[in-house]
């Protein structure tokens, strides 16, 4: 599952009017899909991971009607109509 919260604040400046104009909107997204990933231990603690994910929507919910839906930040590759989305996660960790 993939869970995203965007928050998303414009400042427009119009040069030729002197007029400014602010505007503020929020998105939260619920997706679901397929991973496959591999472990590898470096050492006794230390570990790589690689993991990839196509993600399809099942929620989206933005704060203010009429505005476009946000893509996914971390994602590789993004549907046109941002249904679908691709990721993919590279961790280097340490297990106690």
């Amino acid at each position: 599952m993939d869970f995203s919260y965007y928050h998303k604040s414009l400042r427009t400046k119009n040069t030729a009017t002197s007029e400014t104009s602010n505007e503020q909107y929020n998105q939260s997204k619920l997706g679901v899909g397929l991973s496959v990933g591999c472990n590898f231990f470096v050492s006794k603690h230390f570990f790589i991971e690689l993991k990839t994910s196509v993600v399809t929507k099942l929620f989206n919910k933005l704060s203010v009607d009429g505005k476009n839906e946000m893509m996914s930040l971390d994602a590789q590759w993004t549907s046109a109509n941002y249904k679908f989305w691709w990721i993919t996660n590279f961790k280097i960790g340490y297990a106690f």
